[in-house]
């Protein structure tokens, strides 16, 4: 590709403003991740550009990809660059755009084998997260960089241009960051305090209960009967009351022991009736002779 098909210098004012409108009207990190794959290439005729992020304990995810929004798919090359993305992590700490040559750098092998395999010699690099100077928000979860693959480095003009619209994007970035709530604490410090929590838990008294059936039943009982039948009439002693020995306890109904005693003196009187009618009977009984 010959420097001829870059644009003129007079077109390349215009289309880096029409850039940095598009960038700062991005209302998420997904909509200017997708802006900054696809919209440069009128500038810079690149063969592919990607956008990497940087996630915890150093990993990186690949964020966006000219052409397509997000990648959904574990493809080997998704993993090779998300690989790659660790390394330049893990070996440079870049504050500016950087132009990268394959020969130049010292990579691993499967990386430079993946390099020569899916990539140009020319790596055009911009960082998007913060860099050296802001050591205070600079963490392995805050790196971000766009990716340009050319054919050869562009011309200085143009790498003029795009310094600005390199800063455009940087601080376009970091301004769609998801912002943490006050009362939101770090994961690690929010670990420490539920274990806290679990261990002061332990230490606390538990008091439970339960229903269940239960039978009491008396070492030394006893059985108190009546003597006769009958239906009880009225308690003489409140229930759980303590009673020594030939204390009534309750009175019985007297209406049936009464009918019966009137039922048995009707009976004596018949027959007190009959034995002496037989009496009067006997005595008279040598008169018929």
């Amino acid at each position: 590709m010959s420097a001829s098909e870059h644009p003129r210098p007079a077109s390349l004012a215009s289309l880096s403003l029409a850039l940095r409108d598009r960038a700062l009207d991005a209302d998420s990190r997904t909509t200017l991740a997708f802006s900054i794959a696809n919209d440069p290439y009128p500038l810079l005729r690149f063969r592919q550009a990607l956008v990497l992020e940087g996630r915890a304990r150093g990993a990186v995810r690949l964020r966006c990809v000219s052409g397509l929004a997000t990648p959904t798919e574990r493809t080997p090359f998704v993993n090779w660059v998300e690989r790659l993305g660790a390394w330049l992590l893990d070996q440079h700490d870049i504050d500016g755009p950087r132009l990268l040559l394959r020969d130049q750098l010292e990579l691993p092998d499967d990386l430079s084998e993946g390099w020569a395999q899916w990539w140009p010699e020319v790596l055009w690099l911009v960082p998007l997260g913060p860099g050296v100077a802001d050591a205070d928000r600079k963490s392995s979860s805050d790196h971000a960089w766009a990716l340009f693959l050319l054919e050869q480095p562009p011309p200085q003009a143009l790498r003029q241009q795009l310094g600005g619209l390199a800063a455009t994007w940087r601080y376009c970035w970091l301004a769609l960051a998801p912002r943490r709530r006050a009362w939101q604490l770090p994961r690690r410090r929010l670990g420490w305090l539920l274990l806290v929590a679990v261990i002061a838990a332990m230490f606390l008294p538990v008091r439970q209960s339960a229903l269940a059936p239960a039978e009491i039943v008396s070492l030394d009982s006893a059985a108190i009967t009546s003597p006769l039948d009958g239906v009880v009439a009225e308690m003489l002693v409140e229930p759980n009351s303590r009673v020594e020995a030939g204390t009534p306890l309750f009175r019985l109904d007297r209406s049936e022991l009464e009918g019966r005693a009137e039922v048995l003196r009707r009976q004596l009187e018949v027959a007190s009736a009959e034995l002496d009618a037989a009496g009067n009977l006997a005595f008279d009984w040598p008169r018929c002779w």
